[in-house]
């Protein structure tokens, strides 16, 4: 992995609080305590734009303002923010545009994603409940309880719109169906507060960091634990070495091959996430060309193989049993 250290961009009358990219890569935007929303160009490095997303007068409850979170959808139509102000505001980020506001929750609105489809937008809030949201009717389409303390963090996965996964102050992480609302899956195992849960696109994986400085992954398939980086113990030596403290966000890629976790002691980390079945391999073919190697498995999943480097290249779920056979078109 290529780390390249771009040119920083600063405004020292804001204390910036989150960002997210354009998926261009070209325009960084930026949200602050202030409630201000700042665009800046990456090539030109400099300010591109400025607006007032959730700010509040100074008299007030200044910390009011804050903005917790920024995304931005796959398809450039929305940007969302999710407030202090118990809010979230969707804007049009190409023209900087308010579109509409999603009003109903009745604590802070900590985080907040949009789907893969960029059809829905789900938050958590302090609340301890999520809402999810309809990205062009601004309609709350579902109200999901079930956590016992502040909800932390949510995130959509798959292609489409269907789960999503939420972690929360109780120690747990869950995922849910986005259509009833009903909870799927109940992770445990985290001692303490669970700061962040990330899903991917292709996998069945669930990533989550917590203040017990661990990162760990779940399979949503059965609701086990599938792999931890980080040491809650000194003696757990056949774990990897995590953070030294805290871990606060984290990340995985696309195609569930890596994932990416931040913490208190200032470094980002990437992991490998382990590939390869984990129950009998049933049937194993070529492509046509001779490049990869499709196996299925009893641990209800299709994967494929880089035949040069043995590299896991993507991994196919939706099975709920064994897959005894497999064939290519």
């Amino acid at each position: 992995f290529l780390a390249v250290r771009t040119p920083s961009l600063s405004d020292f009358q804001l204390y910036t609080t989150c960002a997210a990219f354009f998926t261009s890569g070209n325009v960084l935007v930026t949200g602050s305590k202030e409630g201000v929303i700042t665009f800046w160009d990456i090539r030109a490095q400099q300010r591109d734009g400025r607006m007032n997303a959730h700010w509040y007068p100074k008299d007030e409850n200044h910390d009011r303002s804050r903005i917790n979170r920024i995304k931005i959808s796959n398809d450039m139509r929305h940007m969302v923010t999710a407030g202090n102000d118990f809010t979230c505001k969707i804007f049009d980020p190409n023209h900087q545009d308010l579109l509409g506001i999603l009003k109903g929750h009745r604590g802070p609105v900590l985080d907040v994603d949009i789907s893969t489809d960029s059809r829905c937008v789900v938050s958590a809030s302090t609340d301890k409940t999520l809402r999810v949201w309809n990205c062009d009717t601004f309609e709350c389409l579902m109200h999901c309880i079930g956590h016992f303390g502040p909800v932390l963090s949510c995130s959509f996965g798959g292609t489409g719109h269907a789960v999503f996964a939420s972690s929360s102050i109780d120690g747990s992480v869950r995922t849910w169906q986005t259509g009833t609302g009903a909870v799927i899956n109940v992770l445990m195992g985290h001692t303490g507060p669970v700061n962040c849960a990330a899903m991917g696109v292709t996998g069945p994986q669930v990533l989550s960091t917590g203040d017990d400085t661990t990162v760990r992954v779940w399979d949503t398939s059965d609701g086990c634990q599938m792999d931890q980086y980080g040491r809650e113990r000194a003696e757990q030596v056949t774990i990897p070495e995590g953070h030294a403290g805290q871990c606060q966000r984290c990340l995985l890629t696309k195609d569930c091959l890596r994932a990416i976790s931040s913490g208190v002691d200032g470094f980002v980390k990437i992991w490998k996430m382990r590939g390869g079945h984990e129950k009998r391999i049933n049937s194993v073919s070529f492509t046509e060309d001779q490049t990869r190697i499709i196996t299925c498995s009893d641990d209800k999943t299709v994967r494929s193989f880089d035949v040069v480097s043995t590299t896991e290249l993507s991994k196919i779920v939706g099975h709920v049993g064994p897959i005894n056979n497999l064939a290519i078109s």
